[in-house]
């Protein structure tokens, strides 16, 4: 193996990433060493540990993996640099490679190699030999593109690569259909013509929408997640005054009426558990158990007190406007991670192949029924359920994550409609698009013709700051992006671990006076 692979593999994105991660890491190390903790942040602290080292295990599976490519074949060094849309054929992680991962070469790679990765070359080849030219299966159908342009803004009057979209794989043989030449090549390869473009790209953006609805089976483990989450929420409407923290105008009445509802649930759990079969001492016990661990409704006096202070309506506006950009930054994460992690990676691979598959037929989400589509994000559940857990969330955290499980729904919906003509959608909701509260089908459009910007799907305005960090952490780096989200996600669970360590009983009794 070469001695450079290191220099080649630990790039500027590594560095803007992993260093801060170690740097935190090192730091909360030494902290813990000279401090006794609770039992709650360790056990988040494992929760973190456990997710940091997955994603870890995840970018030396990549590091590993791209060595011994480099090691078994030099020339392949920078070869997503040689050709336009090299990480954008949404079934091959690796394009040059016949399983798409790594091993044998096919018939692209081997040109590839063959012509010392020139696309001057290799764009008017035909590597699979079904009549199409590597330049049109890659979104290049004239040839304009070059390696100085690889990852830059698409923009069609600097007249690179025609297209990112209707992509398909220069080794797998496709059927030769002139009506797909006609609907992603341009007339005139001498001056694009924007005009025919758009009409071009929003043909393949709508394709399919009116066709019929698909059925997608149940699935056991969201379902689950959803009567988890449902499950959730009511234990804090009926023992935290989660709906007094929603409702603040009606937190008074709101409390008597949970307080009673919390109390008959307390009753009919226990005289449930009291009627279960005890048979020896360890099945005694554990009903014993059972019965110390169900929680009892809050006295008059508890939900008065500091520690469970109702929020008052400025603190819960303040929460719904953070956990909208929360939420709008987060879906921009997801959606990023998942248009790139290879399939194969457990977990999130199943998930990755269906963001990747809806870059090649973006109305499907659509021909599915709402709860199949929304009900991807149900699977994060348990992740918000232990962060909350282990964190001993206030009351200001439950509401924030609340209001993000609101939201997340929003999201997804928001981007099943914006893959809807706008004609077809309703009133309100094209009124929530005009006035910037939901993202829009036009500036949606845009991640599709672009592929490496505006991966938000709620209202796109945290756009600004994923595209900033693109610029410096690659899309492609799913490996690093994974390190990001995870620190995304525990971020709120943190902050609230800090402001309840800081806050001191005076300003509890200040903030209970106003």
């Amino acid at each position: 193996m070469e001695p450079s692979w290191i220099a080649d593999l630990l790039t500027p994105a590594d560095a803007t990433v992993l260093v801060p991660a170690a740097a935190v890491a090192l730091i909360l190390a030494r902290r813990l060493r000279h401090c006794s903790i609770s039992r709650s942040v360790r056990c988040l602290l494992v929760m973190l540990s456990v997710m940091v080292t997955g994603a870890m295990l995840i970018d030396f599976e990549r590091a590993r993996r791209l060595a011994n490519i480099l090691a078994e074949l030099p020339a392949l060094r920078g070869r997503a640099a040689m050709v336009p849309n090299y990480s954008n054929v949404w079934f091959a992680h690796d394009i040059v490679f016949i399983n798409g991962q790594s091993g044998e070469l096919c018939g692209f790679g081997r040109d590839l190699v063959l012509w010392q990765g020139s696309w001057d070359e290799l764009c008017w080849g035909d590597s699979d030999g079904d009549g199409l030219t590597n330049g049109q299966e890659l979104g290049d159908p004239c040839c304009r593109w070059n390696a100085s342009d690889a990852s830059s803004l698409f923009d069609l009057a600097s007249r690179k690569e025609y297209r990112r979209w209707k992509l398909s794989h220069p080794s797998k043989p496709d059927t030769f259909d002139p009506d797909f030449v006609k609907a992603s090549t341009p007339e005139d390869c001498e001056l694009y013509d924007p005009e025919a473009y758009w009409k071009q790209f929003r043909t393949f953006y709508f394709a399919k929408a009116s066709h019929e609805a698909k059925k997608v089976p149940w699935s056991p483990l969201k379902l689950a997640c959803l009567a988890g989450m449902l499950v959730l929420f009511a234990r804090w409407a009926l023992f935290y005054g989660l709906l007094s923290d929603v409702f603040p105008w009606a937190s008074t009445s709101l409390e008597s009426v949970t307080s009673v509802a919390a109390a008959r649930v307390v009753v009919a759990c226990s005289a449930i558990v009291a009627a279960m079969p005890a048979y020896g001492r360890f099945a005694k016990l554990a009903r014993d158990d059972t019965m110390a661990a169900l929680p009892a409704p809050l006295s008059k006096s508890q939900r008065g007190s500091t520690a469970e202070r109702p929020l008052t309506s400025r603190e819960s506006a303040a929460l719904f406007v953070a956990s909208f950009f929360y939420m709008d930054l987060t879906s921009g994460i997801i959606h990023l991670i998942l248009d790139y992690a290879p399939f194969w990676l457990p977990g999130i691979g199943d998930l990755a192949r269906g963001f990747q598959y809806h870059h090649d037929d973006p109305t499907a989400i659509v021909r599915i029924s709402w709860y199949a589509y929304v009900s991807h994000i149900h699977v994060l559940v348990p992740v918000i359920a232990c962060l909350t857990c282990c964190s001993g969330a206030s009351r200001a955290q439950r509401l924030f994550w609340f209001f993000g499980a609101a939201f997340a729904h929003l999201f997804q919906t928001a981007h099943r409609w914006a893959h809807m003509p706008s004609d077809s959608l309703p009133w309100g909701v094209r009124s929530l698009q005009s006035c910037g509260l939901l993202i829009d089908t036009e500036a949606h459009m845009r991640h599709h013709e672009d592929l490496y910007h505006q991966f938000t799907i709620l209202s796109g305005h945290t756009d600004v700051v994923l595209d900033g960090l693109a610029r410096v952490v690659p899309p492609s780096r799913y490996d690093l992006w994974l390190v990001i989200g995870i620190a995304w996600f525990f971020l709120p669970a943190a902050l609230d671990m800090w402001s309840q360590r800081k806050r001191t009983p005076m300003d509890d009794l200040h903030l209970s006076i106003l």
